[in-house]
Parts: structure tokens; sequence; C-alpha cells
């Protein structure tokens, strides 16, 4: 399995992972343990995810934006307006 930091940063076997780094093969067991102590600062990814054209890293589940019928973006400058 492969885990994304997501926040802060993660020690795993001697070694620092920040936020956007991604650890690959963690053996399953471990990578659950792992993701149930982050308490959603690590997320797992699939190695088949889209890769973030920004930072050719796996993007997370939550960073893909799908058609859910949430809240449309919002652009400030349209939607504040000065009193007149």
């Amino acid at each position: 399995m492969d885990l994304l930091v997501a926040k802060f940063t993660l020690r795993y076997n001697g070694k620092d992972y920040k936020a956007g780094d991604v650890l690959k093969g963690i053996d399953d067991d471990k990578a659950r343990t792992i993701i149930r102590i982050a308490d959603g600062d690590v997320i797992a990814v699939n190695s088949t995810d889209v890769e973030s054209p920004e930072t050719g890293k796996p993007q997370a589940d939550a960073d893909i934006v799908e058609n859910d019928g949430g809240i449309p973006p919002v652009d400030p400058k349209k939607t504040v307006s000065r009193g007149k």
C-alpha cells in the first residue's frame, strides 16, 4: 500500500517524510496502523491514482474534484461589492 503524507511530518523507519511525500510499498497492516494513528494526516493512495501536474506526485482521493452536487467555486471579487 502507498501512503501520502497530507499534513505535518511523519517519521517512519528513522526517516522524516514531510507533507506531500509518498511512502511506497508499505505492508498493509502497518499502513492501516499508521493511518489510524495519524488521524487524517496520512492518506492511503493507489499507485494508479492520477498524478498532479504541478508536483508529479499522486493526488489523494480528497484532492480529486468530482461533480458531487456540492457548492460551486466562487469568485470573491464578483460577489463582494463596496457599498454605494
